[in-house]
């Protein structure tokens, strides 16, 4: 599964208002091209900030929801034995959110 198909599924299940902070890169392009939003934030030339940007939003706007998307390396081998699914990873997503179905 390509990245671009992962938040293929990922993004429809993210709650509408949640701040999304996407670390500079692809994660970036292919989250914006799966759902650009008014809370969404593109790290552009910043690379390692994205859990730090995340974290100062959500400090001062406690009430928010805030997400933060980093890609670590190119999908491949290693990825591909980590048992998550992407529906998985949604199910986790809304546990998270708090927006279990």
């Amino acid at each position: 599964m390509t990245l671009s198909e992962a938040l293929a599924v990922l993004a429809p299940s993210i709650p509408d208002g949640t701040v999304c902070v996407h670390a500079n890169g692809y994660i970036g392009r292919a989250g914006c091209a799966a759902r650009d939003r008014d809370e969404c934030f593109y790290m552009i030339g910043s690379m390692g900030l994205a859990s730090s940007i995340g974290l100062g939003v959500a400090l001062a706007q406690p009430r928010r929801r805030v997400l933060v998307l980093i890609a670590l390396g190119p999908p491949g081998p290693p990825a591909q034995r980590i048992p998550h699914t992407p529906e998985a990873m949604v199910a986790r997503l809304r546990r998270a959110l708090g927006t279990e179905r």
